[in-house]
């Protein structure tokens, strides 16, 4: 088991426990008027008898084993290169899920509970030769008014912008990502594709036309679509990068293992190998022909 899979599932049975406990202290609770989320965290805790059912010590069990697995996630993110590239990433999407979770809990507005004046007795004491008008004395005290209007809260509306702004960058990437016009690198990477399969078929070494082609395919991919190929990253990774962007996978698959074999390792290619890469091209050729074809075939009816 490797180490994301351990992290993934530290947090997945840490989510499960929290969400366990949390269940059972449901039926036993009762809500009452709380105080803003950064004063319940950081300020002085609520006093008096706790009124759930769990046993004492579990939920702060809980809590510290979800932190020390969130702790274990983050080095395990700063120690990956991989990983590393979307720690940004979760760290916007934590403090947008504070900022909502403080937005939804932190600031009710209405009242949990709205105190209501009772009837005061007042000592009234005689005044010789003065009467006292008795009915004054069982009168209820007069309700004093309580203003309910919450005033504005800026951290809300702070939160309530950075909510619509994400959701709107969210939705401005998905109609840029479904209306992105066709991809004229497709022909490009055709092109050069062909160029190696006809140094192939002409007798050129399988290890040095497979170089070239290989890496010009990279570069042709890392200009035009704006993959960047870190030193981190192995050719099987970018492989998975080359299929994500149209091209058949067990072809890239191919081309992919030959290019490892003949760049790291002392390694003489056989008839077969050369039958393998005239196929995998040719299989590339004819994918990025179709789809050259069908993203000119809309085009050509809008005209």
């Amino acid at each position: 088991m490797n180490v994301r899979r351990l992290a993934s599932l530290l947090l997945a049975a840490g989510t499960v426990a929290a969400l366990l406990a949390l269940a059972g202290m449901l039926p036993q609770a009762s809500f009452r008027a709380g105080v803003s989320l950064p004063e319940d965290f950081f300020g002085q805790r609520l006093q008096g008898p706790s009124e759930m059912s769990l046993p004492a010590g579990w939920l702060d069990a809980i809590w510290i084993f979800w932190w020390v697995a969130a702790g274990i996630s983050i080095l395990y993110a700063a120690s990956t290169p991989e990983m590393r590239q979307k720690l940004l990433r979760m760290t916007l999407l934590l403090g947008l899920a504070l900022a909502l979770g403080y937005l939804i809990y932190g600031r009710p507005d209405t009242p949990l509970e709205t105190p209501t004046p009772e009837a005061t007795e007042t000592a009234v004491t005689p005044i010789p030769n003065q009467e006292v008008d008795v009915t004054d004395l069982d009168a209820p005290a007069a309700a004093v008014p309580v203003d309910d209007v919450v005033p504005p809260n800026p951290l809300g509306i702070v939160a309530s912008i950075l909510i619509l702004t994400l959701l709107g960058l969210a939705a401005y990437r998905w109609w840029r990502g479904s209306t992105e016009p066709p991809r004229p690198w497709l022909a490009d990477l055709q092109q050069r594709a062909q160029v190696a399969l006809d140094e192939l078929r002409q007798g050129e070494q399988l290890d040095d036309a497979i170089l070239r082609c290989y890496r010009e395919m990279v570069i042709i991919v890392e200009t035009q679509r704006g993959v960047r190929r870190k030193t981190a990253v192995t050719a099987r990774e970018f492989e998975a990068e080359l299929a994500r962007s149209g091209l058949p996978q067990r072809a890239v698959q191919r081309l992919t293992r030959l290019f490892e074999l003949v760049r790291y390792g002392d390694y003489r290619p056989t008839p077969r190998d050369r039958m393998e890469a005239v196929d995998s091209l040719e299989a590339i050729v004819a994918a990025c022909s179709q789809l050259v074809d069908a993203a000119a075939r809309p085009r050509e009816e809008r005209r």
